[in-house]
């Protein structure tokens, strides 16, 4: 099988590695002219609990030369927040009716973005449960790695979903099919939305979040609204869910959320998938949530000031502590 990656950030390089590991042949679309460069010099390097290296040969700067190589499957590892108009894009070329896309990203059912574009027999998700950070243009240091899901959809080849999770098992990364993958969604939905965008605002790493009193009460309460959000929207996330959610935080040790790394480098953060789509099915469910609200509200705000150009290196976070 043929594979195709968008986005060659921390994830992106990640599980190209892996799938060039396994044996496939992997065409990459990178679209930073220093990160190009440095890529097309020498092998990405992932350090970590994750281990793996590989140099790529089918590197692409231009995203019609990217489509012209015909991936039997593109995975989609940009922000959710760019990959709308990445897709159209792709639909105006010349691409095989056959090719998949799988959104390898985070956010609340972002996947529906392919679906919009190429329809339900096209889509898959990815559920990632990594924590990984850019060391250089061409290392990776991944901090933790849990269990992958690989949505199961009736409107794609079950043989081709299993054949994908199979290739990332050999390569390194353990992905397991599910076909109740919305709600793992949901979840990875939720702690995101609670302790990325807690990182976000404050600049402060998972660690440093949960072990300040005030900060980790506040996140504590964003996972029972999410939570709360879930069960009315009919999904079974499990009684013990808040627990897992609480032990996952905690064993995150000083990783920075993408979210806070996005505020560092002033870009958008993928806060209207977390924070704002709890808030829209809380909304259409009437619940109340007043800690998803606050939260995402300041985020938002936060980004606004970032795309106003009104803050500089000092001034990026809400909060600090002393």
């Amino acid at each position: 099988m043929r594979y195709g990656i968008i986005g060659m950030g921390s994830v992106g390089s990640v599980f190209a590695v892996c799938l060039q590991q396994a044996g496939h042949n992997v065409s990459v679309l990178c679209g930073y002219k220093k990160k190009f460069e440095c890529l097309s010099r020498q092998p990405v390097t992932v350090s970590g609990i994750f281990q793996a290296k590989a140099k790529f040969e089918s590197l692409y700067s231009d995203l019609g030369d990217f489509v012209s190589t015909k991936p039997d499957v593109i995975f989609i590892a940009t922000k959710s927040c760019d990959s709308l108009a990445i897709l159209k894009s792709i639909q105006q070329l010349n691409i095989p009716k056959s090719t998949l896309f799988v959104s390898c990203q985070n956010g609340i059912f972002v996947e529906d973005q392919i679906v919009e574009v190429f329809g339900s027999h096209r889509a898959l998700r990815l559920v990632i449960n990594l924590g990984c950070t850019l060391i250089d243009e061409n290392h990776v240091h991944v901090t933790f790695c849990h269990t992958h899901f690989l949505s199961l959809r009736k409107a794609v080849n079950t043989e081709i979903t299993n054949a994908i999770a199979e290739d990332f098992c050999k390569g390194g990364l353990r992905v397991e099919p599910r076909e109740n993958y919305r709600e793992e969604v949901f979840k990875k939905g939720i702690l995101n939305a609670s302790l990325a965008s807690m990182c976000a605002l404050t600049g402060l790493t998972m660690k440093n979040v949960m072990d300040d009193p005030e900060l980790s009460t506040v996140v504590k309460q964003i996972v029972l609204e999410g939570i709360s959000v879930g069960k009315a929207l009919g999904f079974n996330l499990g009684e013990d869910f808040y627990k897992e959610a609480i032990q996952y935080f905690q064993k995150g040790g000083h990783h920075k959320p993408s979210m806070l790394i996005d505020i560092e480098n002033q870009r958008t953060t993928e806060n209207e998938d977390h924070c704002g789509k709890i808030l829209f099915f809380a909304k259409q469910e009437n619940i109340a949530v007043p800690a998803t609200q606050t939260i995402y509200s300041l985020l938002k705000n936060l980004e606004r000031k970032i795309a106003q150009q009104e803050i500089t290196g000092e001034i990026r976070i809400l909060y600090t502590r002393p």
